[in-house]
């Protein structure tokens, strides 16, 4: 079994122990027959249009001409005849990268060690350095200095691993007061991690250099983009053929598209599963008729004849098209798999969607990593992978809590006991102080200090009290 189909087994299989985590849910990690929502329209069929009816057959001749003269050149003449096959492989098939986990990222074993892989220190100081910017430039309309502290990598790591552990949970739309309650329906990893208080983009977003920015990290692979009508182009198609990319491309073309020749779209006239092909300079096109009155065009680099995949049986596919249906699924199955536990909030700033989304992915990836390093566990369940995840990355934040003075008594309690950490005696400075409370004529001076403010106070204004006393009075303030 090839790592490839390896990797889509993973991202598709319920296991049984998911199920029993996850309840009832039946939703969990497969890609379900619901519609996913797309910002565009990935249709690929072509219903017949009153200015292309009574379209005759195919013209006679060696090739096809395309319907409208492009901007900078003539019209693209598609031929008949495909190309002959008896040559060397083309440099674009040739795989030189094979599949699997890069030799950098095998020695990642548990949850943290793979999510850091995508969110490194690197990535975690961007972040509090422009979080830091943004608190400099708002903390005038606070009274008090902590109520703007500056964040650091422990803070993020622990904010990513509240949103991790919210999507987890499903609550991500939920209201934060309802994840900060303290009447039992809150969760309490949100209250012992933190408390509940705590420009316009310079970049072409085209079709063609979405993908060229998407395809970076492939360049020279010898790969191939399997596109939906929003994407592909001829233009895009012959970019990617270029040394400096050496990729293949196979996708549906949108009707509109100068290229297709007449002959392509669809008409009364053309019959039931029947195909027509075209070839120009390494390109392949075809349109396929799977009913009357429809035509799916589509466009290859990958492919140079006109085969029919005989499994198909009487609906004649061509090859293109089965390749195409093969492979169109992995961002149906990536947005599945962000959707499912989804860590996003609601917001109209596109730079936090934007942030959101990658801390989903990387998640996702995280996970392949994790399930290909280690050997098969209860961490191989995605859900159980994330809630562990989470708990990493907000360990050391709510360690850091223990030892703050306005953190309650009671979530100092609670921190010690998840955290098995032992209560540690104050110890008294060697500084002394004059008592708070007594008049300055008097003139005490005193080590002991007030558990609570940290005070100087004399035995005069001070009463004992013993530890359970002390969390029973703090747990009465804070009702």
């Amino acid at each position: 079994m090839s790592n490839e189909t390896q990797i889509v087994q993973w991202l598709d299989e319920v296991s049984d122990e998911e199920q029993d985590v996850a309840g009832s849910d039946s939703e969990d990690e497969t890609v379900n027959d619901a519609a996913i929502d797309s910002a565009h329209d990935s249709e690929s069929e072509i219903e017949e249009s009153e200015d292309i009816q009574n379209i005759s057959e195919p013209s006679e001749g060696t090739y096809f001409l395309s319907r409208h003269t492009q901007r900078n050149g003539p019209k693209v003449k598609w031929s008949k005849v495909p190309p002959c096959n008896a040559v060397r492989t083309r440099a674009q098939n040739i795989i030189v990268h094979l599949p699997g986990v890069k030799e950098y990222a095998r020695n990642a074993k548990s949850p943290l060690e793979c999510f850091q892989l995508f969110f490194d220190r690197e990535v975690i100081q961007l972040l509090v350095t422009n979080t830091n910017l943004y608190i400099d430039k708002i903390k005038a309309r606070f009274g008090r200095d902590r109520d703007a502290l500056p964040s650091d990598d422990t803070e993020m790591n622990a904010f990513l691993g509240l949103l991790i552990m919210a999507g987890v949970l499903r609550a991500s739309h939920l209201n934060f007061i309802d994840l900060w309650a303290q009447d039992g329906s809150g969760v309490e990893m949100f209250r012992l991690t933190m408390s509940y208080k705590h420009g316009e983009y310079q970049i072409s977003n085209s079709p063609d250099d979405i993908v060229k920015r998407l395809v970076e990290p492939i360049k020279r692979s010898g790969r191939n983009i399997t596109t939906d009508n929003w994407y592909t182009s001829t233009k895009l198609a012959k970019e990617l053929l270029t040394p400096e990319y050496k990729l293949t491309l196979v996708g549906t073309l949108n009707k509109r598209k100068p290229d297709i020749p007449t002959e392509f779209l669809p008409n009364k006239n053309r019959p039931p599963h029947s195909s027509v092909f075209g070839f120009h300079n390494q390109m392949t096109i075809v349109s396929y008729v799977p009913k009357p009155k429809k035509a799916v065009v589509l466009l290859s680099t990958m492919h140079y004849d006109n085969a029919i995949d005989e499994t198909t049986g009487s609906a004649q596919k061509p090859e293109i098209i089965t390749y195409y249906n093969s492979t169109k699924g992995g961002v149906d199955c990536n947005d599945q798999l962000c959707s499912n536990y989804n860590v996003g909030r609601r917001t109209k700033r596109w730079p936090l969607a934007v942030f959101f989304h990658l801390v989903n992915v990387s998640g996702i990836n995280a996970f392949v990593i994790h399930k290909a390093n280690t050997d098969k566990g209860i961490t191989h369940i995605r859900r159980i992978f994330l809630k562990q995840l989470a708990a990493a990355l907000v360990t050391d934040h709510q360690k850091r809590r223990i030892q703050l003075r306005a953190v309650p008594t009671t979530t100092k309690k609670r921190l010690r006991e998840v955290h098995d950490v032992d209560e540690t005696v104050q110890q008294s400075t060697a500084k002394r102080g004059r008592c708070s409370s007594c008049p300055r004529k008097n003139d005490k001076k005193l080590t002991s200090k007030c558990f609570k403010c940290h005070k100087f106070i004399c035995q005069q204004h001070s009463r004992v009290y013993c530890v359970g006393c002390r969390t029973e009075e703090s747990a009465d303030e804070t009702d």
